[in-house]
């Protein structure tokens, strides 16, 4: 079985870390302060740079968004495993994915809409990373819609784990219904 992990507010409480590093980012590449960030609740990093850097005027946003996404992993590469008090584990998430750790039939990672670095960084900086495998799971860059990450996430974990993992083989984890009804369908 696969267990795939949200990890905004299903594991952790980053206390504003992405919407600070979207706002250094933007700062870098456009001299100017971020005016909003998009609604970011259940959706990718890809989709909220997209809308982000649209509703901030900029042109031709969508062939922006990859150097956006780029920068992003520089600055979150720049914390260097810093994340400071402001990432904390919530209740029960450090037990639950001990708990599935223990079991040689539960392979567990991420199924999230951060890419990858932050995702690392945020989870580590709670004091979950260790229960993880990274390499099996998907991420905020793959695409602008969360529920194809699903497909991405199966595939490597196939990879990682030479198992396959689909219909029932695979459980998604995580807070938001937007994005979560749709995913194992």
């Amino acid at each position: 079985m696969l267990v795939l992990w949200d990890v905004d507010y299903t594991l952790v409480n980053a206390g504003g870390l992405g919407t600070r590093l979207y706002e250094a980012v933007f700062r870098e590449m456009f001299g100017r302060e971020l005016p909003a960030i998009a609604p970011k609740a259940g959706r990718t990093d890809r989709a909220i740079v997209l809308d982000t850097l649209a509703l901030a005027g900029i042109p031709g946003a969508d062939r922006r968004v990859d150097s956006f996404l780029t920068e992003l992993a520089r600055q979150v590469l720049l914390l260097d495993g810093q994340a400071g008090s402001a990432v904390v584990a919530l209740p029960g998430a450090p037990a639950a994915i001990s708990a599935l750790a223990g079991s040689s039939r539960v392979h567990q990672s991420v199924l999230t809409g951060n890419i990858r670095p932050l995702a690392e960084l945020k989870l580590r900086a709670a004091g979950l990373g260790d229960g993880l495998n990274f390499d099996a799971g998907a991420y905020g860059d793959a695409h602008e819609v969360r529920a194809e990450l699903v497909h991405g996430a199966r595939h490597a974990a196939s990879q990682v784990f030479g198992e396959d993992f689909t219909g029932p083989a695979t459980v998604v984890v995580g807070d938001t219904p937007r994005g979560n009804r749709q995913l194992l369908r």
